[in-house]
């Protein structure tokens, strides 16, 4: 099962929580099988840094457990100063200085999707990158029972064939995230309302604690599940 750990946003080496997760759950007759984590956060719309991914990444490595990115919100990060890394691209540059570097092509896995960042969630297209030869054989035993239609196939790939259009449509999706963003927080900042700022995704975390008369606080922190 799914146990869920959560990280300090201003914290950029996650090994330490990540040790603590882990004995935790070992302890409950858990051991961790893999680190799941969306980048960018849900439900907090924020970027995980290049330093945060490398120390995730390491430590799975270090660890031998499978490091998993769901990277479905990719290409909706409207934020300007936001810099989006993927994990694939980070333990491509980091793993060969890592503990457990031999292990990268077995453990390091992304999945995309395009109902987030096309609008497009009725298609239930997606897809894993990996370099796993033990993932990719099973997944393909089973992607004989429920493929995705060749002909939905064909029409993505002309779809994100067409450059021109493809630009154009991720920066106005991005245009249009920004300022129903800037509206939303608009309206919570004119009505006292706390929030996570977000860089990226559709979310926005409000914190609506002082409704209920309780302790209120703005901070707020992501989390990945081991």
């Amino acid at each position: 099962s799914a146990i869920p750990v959560h990280l300090d946003p201003k914290q950029q080496d996650y090994s330490s929580s990540l040790d603590a997760a882990a004995a935790a759950a070992a302890a409950a007759g858990h051991p961790v099988a893999a680190v799941m984590f969306t980048h960018p956060d849900n439900p907090t719309g924020r970027l995980y840094s290049r330093k945060q991914i490398s120390s995730i990444v390491g430590w799975c490595l270090r660890s031998k457990v499978h490091c998993v990115s769901d990277e479905i919100y990719a290409n909706s990060v409207f934020s300007e100063s936001a810099q989006f890394f993927s994990t694939a691209h980070v333990a491509q540059q980091d793993a060969s200085s890592m503990e457990g570097s031999q292990h990268a092509d077995d453990l390091v896995h992304v999945v995309f999707g395009f109902s987030k960042d096309f609008c497009a969630s009725g298609l239930r297209l997606g897809c894993l990158y990996t370099k796993s030869e033990a993932l990719n054989g099973g997944l393909n035993n089973v992607s004989y029972f429920c493929s995705t239609p060749a002909p939905l196939q064909w029409a993505v790939s002309r779809m994100i064939s067409d450059e021109p259009w493809l630009q154009h449509f991720l920066a106005e999706n991005k245009r249009r995230m920004k300022e129903a963003y800037n509206a939303l927080t608009g309206a919570c900042d004119a009505a006292g309302i706390p929030y996570q700022p977000a860089e990226g995704a559709m979310f926005l975390w409000i914190d609506l604690r002082a409704a209920f008369n309780t302790s209120s606080s703005s901070n707020s922190s992501s989390s990945s599940s081991s």
